[in-house]
């Protein structure tokens, strides 16, 4: 059962709705979004089609596997995540490859198609995999929606920083081939005296346009990595943010609410646009005892930091959002649990409140990039080198 793209649905024929083409484009509404897309080079958003009649039918019919004679390539993503030293957890997915690489001269229909690919996605439940950490092998088999998980306690303790991990198939497969997939996990002392970073996503660090319905979907559907723009500066704050140890350990937390489905695109957005690398936490929608429900974002973000603060329960965090939704009330509930550990709030201000509004009471509102890197700048926690780069950076070019 494909559960994002059911819960998202509503919510794309609604934004449809708002984003309908002029009478000229509907000629395309009955558009074959099955050609082959080598024919859509010419394609653009002016001639972008009835979104809720085409939905549907940019599914590829019959995507499963049916072949018994040629094995089928599939993907075995291995998420990034975090942990200490005696306890980490490895997670990943089994996928049919059904998406194209992302360039940054696609049409707007060939993003499309990808994008409903990746909430449509073909899970392969019940794979043997067999993963190796520092040089042991563990079999894993995955779930009826494609996710393993294995936690372990590695014995002697890990060293804190980046750990790889290797994930591939168990055995030669009637049905399936696949490439060896790599992935992290960041270790880090449970009284690790550098400052941990939680981020959000949208609109913080990607501009995503959450209030604005029509440049959402225009930014979630018709664009993709390569295209999708980053918030100016943030790469360089966040790198001067990583520096803080003199290491590249891995002190940046990623907690978004877009579904799992879009992992691999968040981290090529962040990857091709020179964001550090972190651990990042996506929703698992579904209807399980383990999954995430669509709507909730402030329990299931409130869930996810507490989880984090309890894995280190020494640690101190500055905590990075956006107006655009509930991360003030959120972070606010966690400086009230958490006073002591909380050594800053910093909230990008998408909606052009007032600086002194009573929303953001102890917190500290910031238009750009480099307002955020001052305030850093003055708790010590950038150097004054580090402050210049953020404002070359975001200066116009």
């Amino acid at each position: 059962m494909n559960i994002p793209i059911q819960g998202f649905q509503p919510f794309i024929y609604d934004a449809a709705e708002a984003i309908k083409p002029t009478p000229a484009a509907q000629s395309c509404q009955n558009i074959d979004l099955n050609l082959d897309l080598n024919l859509e080079a010419e394609a653009s958003l002016d001639s972008l089609p009835n979104l809720a009649d085409a939905f549907s039918a940019a599914i590829p019919a019959g995507s499963a596997n049916t072949s018994l004679s040629l094995p089928k390539a599939i993907l075995l993503p291995v998420y990034t995540t975090y942990g200490t030293p005696t306890k980490v957890v490895i997670r990943g997915r089994a996928l049919e490859d059904d998406t194209q690489p992302a360039k940054s001269d696609d049409s707007w229909l060939r993003n499309f198609r990808r994008s409903i690919n990746e909430f449509e996605s073909d899970e392969i439940p019940k794979l043997k995999l067999e993963v190796e950490f520092e040089g042991k092998r563990y079999p894993v088999t995955t779930d009826k929606e494609g996710f393993f998980e294995l936690h372990l306690e590695p014995s002697p303790p890990l060293k804190p920083g980046i750990h790889p991990v290797s994930v591939k198939l168990a055995e030669a497969h009637p049905r399936y081939l696949a490439q060896p997939s790599q992935g992290q996990v960041h270790v880090h002392e449970n009284n690790q005296p550098s400052l941990g970073i939680v981020s959000d996503i949208d609109d913080t660090i990607l501009q995503s346009h959450v209030t604005n319905k029509l440049k959402l979907v225009e930014c979630m559907l018709f664009k993709n990595a390569t295209t999708q723009d980053p918030v100016p500066g943030m790469a360089e704050f966040y790198q001067a943010l990583e520096r803080q140890d003199q290491r590249q350990d891995g002190d940046i937390h990623y907690l978004s609410g877009s579904p799992v489905n879009f992992e691999e695109r968040l981290g090529e957005f962040m990857s091709l646009n020179d964001f550090p690398k972190g651990s990042l936490d996506l929703k698992h929608l579904g209807f399980g005892p383990n999954t995430d429900k669509l709507r909730g974002q402030e329990e299931y973000k409130l869930g996810k930091l507490r989880k984090l603060f309890e894995t280190y329960p020494e640690r101190r965090f500055i905590l990075i959002g956006d107006n655009g939704e509930k991360d003030p009330e959120i972070y606010r509930r966690i400086q009230a649990e958490y006073p002591d550990r909380v050594q800053g709030v910093l909230i990008r201000n998408v909606r052009d409140d007032a600086f002194n509004h009573a929303r953001y009471s102890g917190q500290t509102l910031f238009n750009s990039a480099s307002q955020a890197a001052e305030k850093a700048y003055t708790k010590g926690w950038i150097n004054a080198s580090d402050l210049a780069s953020v404002r070359q950076a975001e200066a116009p070019k």
